[in-house]
């Protein structure tokens, strides 16, 4: 500080040019969004350069704890100062920004290491891990988005203020909206297909989408599905914006599109296959175990490097770095501990494996539950991860999620407090603690958690050809 220009006359002042270097770094990222250069590289440059930016929120927060903000936004006043956005009547407030119907959010949250994960498959890094469309619902100017979530699929969800506090808790939140030549036309465009794939919705679930799933998840993470069948997040947002594709070039083809829109130059499709991520090749065989074997697909982040969506709004909550932080490390282990020695993860990967055709009945759980077999604890640790099976779901996808968010992150959240306090800030000491912890959680529980889901294994100790599994966990 004391070599640098931001420290200012008292402590306040210095949390204040911590928080503009911080918005600087956010608007020379959006700047780079334009850049000329190859996709992996650009991703790289978007993802270094939102790090900076956060790493000078972290210090900043956490040397001035009282002076500086619990939250950093940033927004394109060229973007929001359009008539279109000021007069469209269909419109509705979200963390402070005026959304549109068809504007695109993307999103981060601390909370659930499962969802960090997704974040480090890729051959670049991400920053999000989450993907959706405003929908602003006819009568109402109600915020809602079609989300399909791997426990109940694709439903129609309200962004009421609730989303934005209640855990899981967003990390950060950019807002997107379609820009070109005419943003009237293009408005239309993204608001025909956002009704059109709610009226879909309305029709597939018989007028209750809020309540009834519309699609099943898509757990293979296979782009080129049926997005009616089976569909994830990115995915979703993929459809919809093919829609309002598909309506542009019919109104071209028609001669309704004026000529200065220059539609061929300003394509609405968020993500063109072009742009699309590779998977890491390291992480293939810990996917291909959990039933995953593509090897690209669009993954949330990479519409941000589509020039033709242009940034409403950015919200970054400084106060959920520290969670976030560690969270990512946990995640980094676990992929390093399939993706880097084989030999060590070779017999879980075959058990996570052998449970990809498993199906638990109620009947099996009648039968385990009378043999007295397993405790009580253990039979309600059973039934708790068996119920985040929905349709498409292993119980090995079902277990791993459950283990990573109830079990692992809780213990090795309080092995790393034990150990360097609350306030996390090197990395190098950080990661030397979750590593150490994960290996070890590993290996004494998570094969317990499978041996558990596996109904042979069950079928053995009921028919009295084996053992009990061990103790398992914290059921």
């Amino acid at each position: 500080l004391e070599n640098t220009n931001l420290k200012g006359a008292n402590d306040a002042e210095t949390a204040q040019n911590f928080a503009n270097l911080a918005r600087g770094l956010e608007d020379m990222r959006q700047e780079y969004r334009y850049a000329v250069t190859s996709s992996d590289q650009q991703r790289r440059i978007l993802y270094m350069l939102q790090i900076l930016s956060e790493e000078v929120m972290y210090v900043g927060a956490k040397e001035f704890p009282q002076q500086f903000p619990q939250v950093i936004s940033t927004a394109d006043l060229t973007v929001n100062a359009q008539p279109v956005a000021r007069e469209n009547s269909r419109s509705a407030k979200f963390f402070g920004y005026r959304v549109l119907s068809g504007d695109i959010i993307l999103s981060k949250a601390v909370g659930a290491v499962s969802s960090e994960i997704s974040t480090f498959l890729m051959t670049e890094r991400h920053i999000f891990s989450h993907a959706t469309v405003a929908v602003i619902m006819k009568g109402s100017n109600q915020l809602a988005s079609p989300e399909p979530l791997i426990q109940d699929g694709l439903k129609l969800r309200y962004l009421s203020p609730e989303y934005e506090t209640n855990p899981p808790v967003k990390s950060r939140v950019f807002i997107y909206r379609l820009i070109g030549k005419n943003e009237s036309q293009l408005l239309r465009a993204m608001q025909w297909a956002v009704d059109k794939e709610v009226s879909w919705m309305y029709r597939a679930t018989k007028g209750d989408p809020f309540d009834v799933s519309a699609a099943q998840y898509n757990i293979s993470l296979n782009p080129f599905t049926n997005p009616h069948a089976s569909v994830f997040c990115s995915q979703e947002v993929e459809h919809i914006t093919n829609l309002a594709e598909q309506y542009l070039k019919a109104q071209t083809k028609q001669g309704r599109i004026e000529d200065h829109l220059d539609y061929p130059n300003y394509p609405a499709q968020a993500y063109p296959q072009y742009d699309w991520s590779l998977v890491d090749k390291r992480y293939q065989r810990f996917l291909a175990a959990l039933g995953i074997g593509q090897g690209v697909f669009p993954a949330p982040g990479d519409m941000e490097i589509n020039p033709n969506y242009e940034l409403v709004g950015s919200v970054v909550n400084v106060s959920a770095l520290p969670r976030e932080r560690i969270e990512a490390t946990i995640a980094k282990s676990v992929l390093d501990y399939f993706g880097n020695d084989y030999s060590r993860s070779r017999k879980l990967l075959k058990m996570m494996a052998d449970l990809r055709n498993v199906k638990w009945t109620e009947r099996d759980m009648i039968a385990l539950e009378q043999a007295h077999v397993l405790s009580q604890k253990k039979l309600r640790g059973l039934q708790q991860i068996l119920k985040m099976v929905p349709p498409g779901l292993s119980p090995a996808q079902a277990g791993l999620f459950y283990f990573l968010d109830n079990v692992l992150t809780p213990e090795v959240e309080a092995k790393v407090t034990a150990e360097i306090g609350a306030n996390i800030y090197g990395y190098d000491t950080l990661n030397g603690i979750v590593s150490r912890a994960v290996v070890e959680l590993w290996h004494e529980k998570f094969a317990s958690y499978l041996q558990v889901l596996n109904k042979k294994t069950c079928a053995d100790v009921l028919s009295g050809q084996s053992q009990p599994p061990g103790e398992v966990g914290r059921f």
